[in-house]
């Protein structure tokens, strides 16, 4: 079951016949070292009871269960953080969570608890994006006209990126591919 946080390939899929299925084209997949971690969270590897140690008890957590089964879902840790904000997703059922496997982080300064490993930072310029990641989509929001960016890992691992007014990242979204 693909995340509803990575619907932003389909809606661009509406608008680009070169898109297939929910995956970007070939030519547009990032051939770069994949994003594996933001901050101290190493995505499929990091539990949210570490993150917990870290960086103390979350402002808030929620549960987004499926409609057919209450029981399982996923489940969301929000840290209001110096200089951004900072929300890791997992999977949960009956007795068990998985590790973190997505986090989001919004803010307008650089925060190394809001870093990507790759060294993406909040603040940084669409040249900056480039240079770390070579290959991506990119558009802007049919409501703000504000610039965002979609890219790709061969190995399944997904990043959204929005931009302000400025033109400066101001939402990172990293995601690994949990199917």
């Amino acid at each position: 079951m693909r995340s509803a946080r990575f619907a932003l390939v389909s809606a661009i899929s509406l608008f680009s016949p070169t898109l297939l299925a929910d995956h970007l084209p070939p030519a547009l997949i990032s051939h770069t070292t994949p994003e594996a971690a933001v901050g101290s969270i190493k995505l499929d590897k990091t539990s949210a009871q570490e993150m917990v140690k870290r960086l103390g008890e979350p402002s808030e957590i929620a549960n987004h269960t499926d409609d057919k089964d209450v029981t399982r879902g996923e489940r969301s840790y929000i840290w209001r953080l110096r200089d951004c904000k900072l929300k890791a997703w997992t999977w949960f059922q009956p007795g068990k969570e998985s590790p973190i496997t997505a986090v989001d982080v919004w803010g307008h300064k650089p925060n190394q608890e809001c870093t990507t490993g790759n060294g993406l930072k909040l603040g940084a310029s669409l040249g900056d994006l480039q240079h770390l990641y070579g290959r991506f989509q990119q558009g802007r929001n049919a409501n703000t006209h504000l610039l965002y960016v979609h890219t790709e890992w061969p190995n399944g691992t997904e990043a959204d990126i929005d931009f302000d007014a400025a033109g400066k990242i101001n939402h990172i979204q990293i995601g690994i591919d949990t199917e």
